[in-house]
């Protein structure tokens, strides 16, 4: 309920540009969830927009255009940015996404942490109904997000989870549960940086305490 047009627009662009809230060697990770529109433009380009709680579904005056999201993102001083976004649209000038997995891990971990990083991970494009009947009362794609960042998207086992390594595991997985394909890759401004998530040593191997996973999960 508190998710207004006005309340998302003053955190994204008055909160995380303050340098006294965000410096450079901080990491900001922006998640929404809720609708999503997309509006196809007289150019034939389409462009996404979320809606906020206070804002008509179909109205897109009062909607928020991913427009906005290059801007802010510009405007953020930290490193490191993540925005995932449950919501169908599409409309993201996105690049390709960078950081495979390399031989010398360590060395690749290095050095994609000291690149600056915006990154877009979205749970679906235009006209895709996004699944609500995920496990949990969550969606399709936060529950498999979820589960990614429990361990299952540590992918070759390294205790790290780059933001590459969470697309690869989370994309075939809601694509394989819905008619939804989730999207992955960079805003301008991104210079080959990955957002990195460490797991707890606990989370990396299965013990006497792991819990399986609840029937509706299976």
């Amino acid at each position: 309920g508190a998710a207004t047009r006005e309340a998302i627009l003053r955190l994204l662009s008055d909160t995380l540009s303050d340098t006294k809230r965000i410096q450079r060697d901080d990491r900001v990770l922006i998640f929404f969830a809720g609708h999503g529109l997309t509006r196809k433009l007289a150019s034939g380009r389409e462009l996404g927009y979320i809606v906020p709680v206070d804002a008509a579904r179909d109205n897109f005056s009062q909607a928020i255009s991913m427009t906005h999201f290059q801007d802010i993102s510009e405007g953020i001083g930290a490193k490191h940015v993540f925005f995932i976004m449950d919501a169908c649209y599409s409309g993201l000038a996105l690049t390709r996404a960078g950081g495979s997995l390399a031989a010398n891990r360590q060395k690749f971990l290095m050095e994609v942490t000291r690149r600056t990083a915006r990154q877009v991970l979205t749970a679906g494009g235009a006209d895709q109904q996004v699944a609500d009947t995920g496990p949990g009362g969550h969606s399709i794609f936060t529950w498999t997000l979820m589960q990614g960042l429990s361990g299952r998207a540590d992918l070759d086992d390294d205790g790290y989870i780059t933001a590459t390594e969470l697309a690869a595991h989370v994309g075939p997985s809601v694509s394989a549960l819905s008619r939804q394909t989730p999207v992955f890759g960079s805003l301008a401004g991104s210079q080959g940086g990955e957002f990195v998530f460490r797991l707890k040593e606990k989370q990396r191997y299965l013990s006497a305490d792991t819990q399986q996973n609840a029937p509706p999960a299976i």
